[in-house]
């Protein structure tokens, strides 16, 4: 039974991170990786022996640790805190939890008396209390990882002459650091990071080539969806 155990935390673990590689939907890729954090943190505190009670605490705790130190380490990387990568992070997390959950063995099931059985029932609402803590933040955490909400912001032609295409880009309430990206035959060229003032605009020179298609985008420096796009043909 045990090995059964640890197989069906491996496969729902497994299944969640080959989601997470493939970019599956994102709904299904959190509900994988939710039970299989869940299941992993669950097999970890029965380990104590403690009882149930203990158990589901220690559980609670252990996500709630474990999804502060994934966001913490990911948002101070390179990689960034995205739901991809901290999905991907907490399945490894996962795994390396089951290994040592299977290494160690399971103590005997304690004998459930009315006296132990008392305390338990008192302590329920805590227990629903952690259980409502634990699908909050990770409700927020994967809302605040996702990309940040497109501010108010315009792009456009200035003048065009020759190679030289000048693009304005406007904000009502002001932005944060965005990059202009251009894409003509094969090539891509990013230009230095600049913010728009609220109610003011911002004017960069490009250098484009005479003839075909550009695509000018405007970005967020770590997204590589297009907040903005201009197409030139000529």
């Amino acid at each position: 039974m045990r090995h059964l155990d640890v197989i069906w935390r491996g496969a729902v673990i497994a299944a969640a991170l080959v989601a997470a590689l493939l970019d599956a939907p994102q709904a299904l890729v959190s509900l994988l990786v939710a039970v299989g954090l869940l299941a992993v943190a669950l097999q970890l505190g029965r380990l104590r022996g403690r009882g149930a009670l203990d158990t589901l605490l220690v559980a609670a705790g252990g996500i709630l640790v474990t999804l502060v130190l994934a966001g913490l380490v990911l948002g101070s990387t390179a990689l960034g805190l995205h739901p991809r990568t901290w999905s991907i992070a907490l399945a490894l997390v996962s795994l390396l939890g089951l290994a040592v959950a299977g290494r160690r063995p399971r103590p005997a099931r304690p004998t459930v008396t009315l006296a132990l059985a008392a305390p338990a029932l008192r302590a329920l609402p805590w227990v629903a209390a952690s259980v409502v803590v634990v699908v909050v933040a990770v409700t927020m955490s994967l809302d605040a990882s996702g990309p940040p909400e497109a501010p108010p912001v315009q792009m456009s032609f200035g003048s065009i002459d020759g190679t030289s295409v000048q693009v304005v880009v406007t904000s009502a309430t002001g932005t944060v650091p965005l990059e202009m990206r251009t894409a003509s035959n094969g090539s891509e060229i990013s230009y230095p990071l600049f913010a728009v003032d609220g109610g003011g605009s911002r004017t960069t020179t490009l250098s484009l080539p005479a003839s075909g298609r550009t695509v000018i985008t405007l970005n967020y420096p770590d997204q590589s969806q297009p907040l903005r796009s201009l197409t030139l043909d000529r």
